[in-house]
């Protein structure tokens, strides 16, 4: 097996660049990994995004790809035990950038498989338990005025979006009537909010009861990922579903959150929290508690295949983050990549991942140090 890993930047149009509690983005970046194996086969997987590219590169160049030369890339539960309880755990830590970079990796050693076996990556993973994934818009950043945030949202579910995300805490108070406006706009309309754990516990409680009447999808991220007792606080005042996840890592914090009842969503990104091969443990763990399986999965469109494949296979996986801000890291570099079918995204029915990938636009977008996105703000 050789690693090598592609290091992409596209920066966004001043005009489109938004911003959030996870900070002002800039650019879209990805580490989109490229496998080949003796055979010839090749698979790619992405680091998902927020990372310095720099350091993924490092990571795959000098402390992981030595550890794959002569395995065989089907023992993908061996490989990821013995580098998990190993490499990661010795050089990096268990959490964070290295297993970001293991998920990339896990990614393509599972498109590598399916490819050897002509079949697409859900028929893998026990065949499909739901034909196509109903997307949630995502996302409505909180610095829109309520005129802009209607027309936006009106605007998506003319376009076959029965479900939409809004970015909050800057001004809860300001954001409650933006949801409340849209609320009223599309009463039909499934409305997510997302705090990037920006509240405080006292914030976030207050905040979700005064929403609750809008009848809320869920709350996402509302309090920093590291407080159990928050989370659980938040949940046993709300019959508003609590998700949180995208800024995990492997199987055990969300063990934590779960069998506490923290959450009742779990947004595990198979592109961070550990490829293919611990984000199916997550998902199952999720039904196990009768809770969600749904994936944060902007980023690029490597990321948002790979999950929508491990979607596809869940039975308790109801949506899929759709990213509609600007992203030409979605829309230019596998532009036939995924079709829709009454609103809801099906699955790409060629072997693997089942996308093919402009790598052109790869060469033609090289990283250049410069970052994606500016620092996020303190909790309020």
């Amino acid at each position: 097996i050789s690693i090598k890993p592609h290091l992409v930047h596209a920066w966004i149009p001043e005009a489109h660049r938004f911003e959030c509690a996870a900070g002002y983005r800039l650019a879209r970046q990805m580490c989109l990994v490229e496998v080949i194996t003796d055979e010839g086969i090749t698979g790619y997987g992405s680091c998902s995004d927020q990372y310095d590219l720099d350091v993924l590169a490092t990571i795959i160049n000098k402390v992981l790809q030595p550890e794959f030369i002569g395995r065989d890339p089907f023992q993908t539960e061996k490989m990821w035990d013995t580098l998990y309880y190993g490499t990661l755990m010795r050089s990096l830590g268990h959490r964070s950038v290295g297993m970001a970079a293991m998920s990339g990796i896990d990614i393509a050693l599972w498109d590598i498989k399916a490819k050897a076996l002509g079949v697409p990556l859900y028929q893998l993973f026990g065949g499909a338990a739901q034909d196509s994934v109903r997307p949630y818009a995502s996302s409505i950043p909180w610095h829109v005025d309520q005129r802009v945030g209607v027309e936006t949202a009106q605007r998506l579910a003319s376009d076959g979006y029965s479900a939409m995300k809004i970015k909050v805490g800057d001004d809860p108070d300001r954001e409650f009537r933006l949801v409340e406006a849209i609320r009223e706009a599309l009463p039909n309309m499934d409305i997510l909010v997302d705090a990037d754990m920006a509240f405080r516990t006292d914030t976030a409680v207050r905040t979700v009861r005064e929403m609750e009447p809008f009848g809320i999808f869920w709350f996402e991220e509302p309090i920093s990922i590291d407080d159990i007792e928050g989370h659980v606080r938040i949940s046993q005042i709300t019959d508003v579903r609590i998700a949180s996840g995208k800024n995990l890592y492997t199987r055990f914090p969300f063990r934590d959150l779960l069998s506490a009842q923290g959450i009742q969503v779990a947004n595990a990104d198979v592109a961070r929290a550990g490829g293919f091969t611990e984000v199916r443990k997550i998902a199952a763990m999720a039904a196990s508690f009768n809770a969600w399986w749904c994936p944060h999965a902007s980023g690029d469109i490597i990321t948002t295949v790979a999950n929508l494949h491990l979607a596809v296979a869940s039975s308790n996986a109801p949506v899929i983050e759709w990213d509609i801000n600007h992203n030409p890291l979605m829309t230019q570099l596998a532009p036939e990549a995924l079709r829709r079918q009454e609103g809801n995204i099906l699955p790409p029915e060629g072997p693997g991942l089942g996308i093919e990938l402009d790598m052109d636009y790869v060469e033609a977008h090289p990283y250049n140090g410069e970052p994606a996105i500016s620092l996020g703000m303190r909790p309020v």
